[in-house]
């Protein structure tokens, strides 16, 4: 065998030569608050799981090409695109947690109250507490009693008249008591 004769190049060799570029693709499009939540190795790990899947499905080729770099540049930016979509929906959003670092406020600070409720303050949340029980009804009454008393939504249903009730019907009627505040907090304006 002549020694200028190159071996075919296998299609683990080709993705291991297009990885540093995948890398540094992610890490761009990717900020620093979101790389936190999921890490380019994450990414990275799914895309080439993909692109096997997709090669295997004959829907693209492994090779050393422009065509095929476009193809995995799409298939990167789609994960990275469905990664964020993930990680900011209502309850993950990863832009409302707080980051705490060197320079940052010190974690018991933040959840230390500064000062203690005025008088007028106290006799005005008492007054917007019984306004809020006579608009609830008697399920809704349980629950915001039951979220003042600290209890648990398991423990809250328990409490509801009804064998059926569940921590999701709990969940329901404080969304219910929400919109109940929001409502008597706009009258007050």
């Amino acid at each position: 065998m002549n020694s200028e004769t190159k071996l075919p190049r296998d299609e683990g060799e080709i993705l291991m030569d297009f990885l540093p570029k995948l890398i540094r693709l992610v890490e761009v499009n990717v900020s620093n608050r979101l790389r936190a939540k999921i890490g380019h190795a994450e990414v990275e790990h799914s895309i080439m799981a993909s692109i096997i899947r997709m090669e295997r499905q004959g829907k693209i080729k492994i090779e050393e090409s422009e065509d095929f770099w476009k193809q995995l540049v799409v298939v990167s930016l789609n994960k990275v695109r469905k990664k964020a979509r993930y990680f900011s929906a209502k309850k993950r959003d990863y832009r409302r947690e707080i980051q705490l670092g060197e320079e940052s406020t010190p974690l018991a600070e933040l959840t230390q109250d500064h000062r203690e409720p005025t008088d007028e303050e106290g006799v005005a949340f008492e007054k917007l507490l019984e306004r809020l029980q006579e608009t609830l009804d008697d399920s809704c009454r349980i629950v915001l009693e039951g979220k003042l008393e600290g209890l648990t939504h398991l423990e809250i249903a328990a409490k509801l008249p009804s064998k059926a009730h569940s921590a999701k019907t709990v969940s329901r009627r404080l969304t219910d008591i929400r919109e109940a505040i929001a409502k008597l907090s706009g009258e007050d304006d």
